[in-house]
């Protein structure tokens, strides 16, 4: 990045513009930490659903989330010095949430499974690319807090799908509601493109 780029930044005051940009990666982190331990509050419904499943199958699935999610880091952190760390960022929130709001449809466990690693390549990718958005863009004072609060999303989505999962599984004894939460930031995605800056890099 330019020097006298990186100095206007770093010298100026903490404005609105900020203080969006960090709402929205909080907002995007929320989401990616709603999609991972969802899994872990409907286990007992999948055994209701599927009752040729194992622990052991579990366990696959649920590993298959992660090493989605370490792929998907390491992928979009290449891939977004190429085309961008707007443009790869929204592509990842489009692909975390498919792959989360179609685990609500799968009718197998084997597909269940191939959702969760595309959704984890997804959520994957989009935390360390809000996070070097917040590093880029945030004034030298506040960079650290910028990003220690937009990662705070990630326990405010852990919390919300045990509440979540709780409610559904409980009120209406199913688990795939709980996925369809998933969808809502696509929904959201104009707003995100009209809003988020694209590295001062690219």
């Amino acid at each position: 990045m330019n020097n006298d780029i990186v100095k206007f930044i770093d010298s100026r005051k903490f404005s609105r513009f900020d203080t969006n940009l960090v709402i929205l990666g909080v907002f995007l982190i929320t989401f990616t930490g709603y999609a991972a331990p969802a899994y872990g509050s409907i286990i007992p419904m999948l055994f209701k659903e599927w009752a040729d499943l194992n622990w052991d199958q579990l366990g696959y699935v649920g590993s298959l989330s992660e090493f989605g999610s370490l792929f998907g880091a390491l992928v979009c952190s290449v891939i977004s010095r190429r085309f961008g760390i707007k443009r790869v960022l929204i592509t990842t929130v489009m692909i975390f949430c498919i792959g989360t709001f179609s685990q609500a449809f799968a009718p197998t466990i084997n597909i269940f499974a191939i959702l969760r690693f595309i959704a984890g390549f997804g959520f994957g990718g989009v935390i360390p690319l809000v996070l070097s958005l917040l590093s880029e863009y945030s004034p030298k004072t506040s960079k650290s807090k910028s990003v220690a609060t937009a990662l705070c999303g990630n326990q405010f989505g852990a919390i919300i799908a045990s509440f979540v999962a709780i409610y559904v599984t409980t009120q209406f004894g199913q688990w795939r509601p709980v996925f369809w939460l998933g969808f809502i930031p696509v929904l959201l995605l104009p707003y995100i493109i009209k809003t988020m800056p694209e590295s001062a890099l690219f």
